[in-house]
């Protein structure tokens, strides 16, 4: 900002800006959904336990929408902000749409 800009008897005592930290709250969130996903991806496909998924295909599904709906919650609680729950309900249900319009 100028000193032209400014009213009279104004003056511009600290110029401020934001920690690049402080919106790690929401990266911390989308975060949480990439590793995730590849956790279970890893589980389904390359782990020892995949034998337990391959008996139903709705159980990797199951397993996902759980852990991201608990997940939701709890963020939700530490946060006070119960939208992370329904973005989170969002991608669940998104994702459901996605798999049975693709069967």
């Amino acid at each position: 900002m100028n000193n032209e800009d400014l009213l009279k008897n104004e003056r511009i005592e600290r110029e401020l800006s934001p920690h690049p930290l402080s919106f790690m709250r929401y990266q911390s969130l989308a975060i949480f959904l990439l590793v995730w996903g590849v956790v279970l991806g890893w589980l389904i496909n390359f782990s020892e336990y995949s034998s337990l998924f391959n008996s139903n295909e709705w159980y990797p599904i199951m397993v996902w929408g759980i852990v991201l709906l608990v997940f939701g919650v709890i963020a939700s609680l530490l946060t006070i902000r119960w939208s992370i729950f329904f973005l989170y309900l969002a991608v669940f249900l998104g994702g459901i749409g996605v798999m049975l319009w693709q069967n």
